[in-house]
């Protein structure tokens, strides 16, 4: 029988929350607009999943209460879980993550299309789907 033993780097963080960044003057009061977004999931049907942006996946538990149950691991999707957690803050809703929320593999990153304002609709239309116009 063998033992595997691991050692841990000292800088390693074991939970999302000690992943979660130091929102900055100017996230806190983004956070901050985001304050009746926070309070609608304090009231939301309990046990329903939602099913947010950069892998993020929130479940209201219970009155006042909401779990992360997933997170996009990659520096924004943290940033962007920071910021929920400080909005639920001010809403007074409960936040749990640990050691509820599970790391996931970050979403692809999108890429961004950029529409000329000088083609008509229909043009637009065919670029967004994909297909060309005559």
């Amino acid at each position: 029988m063998t033992i595997q033993t691991t050692t841990m780097n000292e800088n390693e963080k074991t939970t999302v929350a000690d992943r979660l960044p130091e929102l900055t003057d100017d996230e806190l009061a983004v956070a901050g607009t985001n304050v009746a977004w926070a309070a609608w999931y304090g009231g939301a049907e309990q046990g329903k999943v939602f099913h947010e942006d950069l892998g993020i996946s929130l479940q209201a538990v219970a009155n006042h209460t909401v779990r992360c149950l997933s997170v996009g691991d990659h520096p924004h999707c943290y940033l962007t879980l920071a910021s929920m957690a400080h909005s639920f803050e001010l809403a007074g809703v409960d936040f749990q993550l640990d050691p509820y929320t599970i790391p996931r593999p970050a979403p692809p990153e999108e890429e961004e299309v950029v529409y000329d304002p000088r083609k008509s609709a229909a043009e637009l239309a065919s670029q967004a789907l994909g297909m060309d116009v005559a």
